[in-house]
C-alpha cells in the first residue's frame, strides 16, 4: 500500500522529533544528585560549588531540608556568618532534634561573639547527644567567654573523659586552669594537646605564658625599660573565627604605631587578646601575631642589653 506524500512528511518529522529528544538533550538532575554534589563539594572544601549546588536542590525540592542546612555549613565556612544563621534558623525551626544543626549554629554565634546563644544552643546539643565533643567544647568556649570558668572546666573534663585525644579540649581546659591559678596542671595540660596535635600553635602559646607567669622565660621590656612587666595577659580559648568579617581583619593598612599600641594595651593586662581584637574590629589571629612578634622583638633586646 503506497503512502500519500503527507503521510510521508509526518513520518519523517515524528522520528526528527525523536532524535532531538534522544540521548543529546541532557537530563534534568534531580535534587538528590544535586544535594549529592553540593555535599561532595562541602566535604572537599569547594565552598562557592557547594553553596550553589545546594541552592540549587533546595530550589528543585524545598522540602530536602537537610540541603539547607548544610548550606548553612557551607556560608559559614565561607564567612558568611549571617547568611549562615538564616539557614540554620530556617531549618531548625522544622526539624528539632538535629544534634550537628544546632553544633552548627552555636559555632556560627562563637564566631560572632554571640556567647549567650552559643551556649543556649550547645545545651541543646547537648540535651539530643550528650556524647557530641561539638558540643561540649562549644558549650566550654562559651562558659569561659562568659567568666563561668569552672563550667567551661566541667564541660573540656567532660569532652576529654568522652574522647581523649581531642587536642582542643586538653587545650582549651589548660587555658581555663590557667586562668583559675592552676599552673601546674595547666601545663600538663597544655603538654597533653601537643602530644597529640604537635602543630597546635595555641598549646605552644599556652606553655610560654605559663613560663612567663613563673619567670622563667624572659618577658617583653617596655619602650626605654628592660624591667619585668610581671604576668602575661589571658588568652581566650581559640575559636573557629575571630568574629563577624571585619572590613581589615589583618590589620595591614595598620601604622606600627597603631600595632604597638593595641600590643601594649594587651602586654599592661588592660584586656585580653580577643578583647583587644574584637575593640578594634581585628581578627584575632593578626592581634596574636602582632602580640607574639613583641615578645620574640623584647627577648632579642633584652638579650642584647645583657651582653
Amino acid at each position: 500500500m503506497r503512502q500519500s506524500p503527507a503521510t510521508t512528511i509526518t513520518v519523517l518529522a515524528l522520528a526528527g522529533v525523536a532524535l532531538l529528544t534522544g540521548p543529546t538533550v541532557a537530563r534534568a538532575q534531580s535534587a538528590q544528585e544535586l544535594y549529592d554534589q553540593g555535599r561532595a563539594a562541602l566535604d572537599r572544601g569547594a565552598l562557592p560549588d557547594a553553596v550553589a549546588l545546594l541552592s540549587r536542590a533546595i530550589d528543585a525540592s524545598p522540602s530536602l531540608l537537610v540541603a539547607l542546612r548544610d548550606r548553612g555549613d557551607a556560608k559559614r565556612r565561607s564567612k558568611d556568618f549571617t547568611g549562615a544563621l538564616a539557614d540554620l534558623d530556617a531549618y531548625l525551626g522544622r526539624v528539632e532534634t538535629d544534634a550537628r544543626a544546632f553544633n552548627l549554629r552555636s559555632s556560627t554565634r562563637l564566631d560572632t561573639n554571640d556567647a549567650e546563644g552559643a551556649l543556649a544552643d550547645a545545651n541543646l546539643a547537648v540535651s539530643i547527644d550528650p556524647t557530641s565533643i561539638t558540643a561540649l567544647v562549644n558549650r566550654g568556649r562559651a562558659h569561659s567567654r562568659l567568666s563561668a570558668k569552672e563550667e567551661a572546666l566541667a564541660d573540656y573534663s567532660l569532652a576529654i573523659a568522652v574522647a581523649p585525644n581531642t587536642a582542643m579540649a586538653w587545650n582549651n581546659r589548660g587555658f581555663v586552669r590557667r586562668d583559675l591559678g592552676d599552673t601546674e596542671r595547666a601545663l600538663e595540660d597544655f603538654q597533653k594537646a601537643l602530644s597529640i596535635d604537635p602543630q597546635l600553635a595555641n598549646a605552644k602559646r599556652g606553655i610560654e605564658s605559663i613560663k612567663l607567669m613563673k619567670g622563667t622565660s624572659a618577658p617583653p621590656p617596655m619602650p626605654g625599660e628592660v624591667d619585668s612587666l610581671g604576668p602575661p595577659p589571658p588568652l581566650d580559648p581559640p575559636g573557629g573565627s575571630a568574629g563577624a568579617g571585619p572590613a581589615d581583619p589583618s590589620g595591614s593598612a595598620w601604622s606600627a604605631e597603631r600595632r604597638e599600641a593595641v600590643v601594649l594595651g594587651v602586654v599592661r593586662g588592660e584586656r585580653t587578646v580577643g578583647q583587644a581584637a574584637e575593640k578594634n574590629g581585628l581578627g584575632l589571629s593578626a592581634v596574636k601575631l602582632w602580640y607574639d612578634t613583641f615578645l620574640e622583638g623584647g627577648r632579642a633586646a633584652l638579650a642584647a642589653r645583657m651582653r
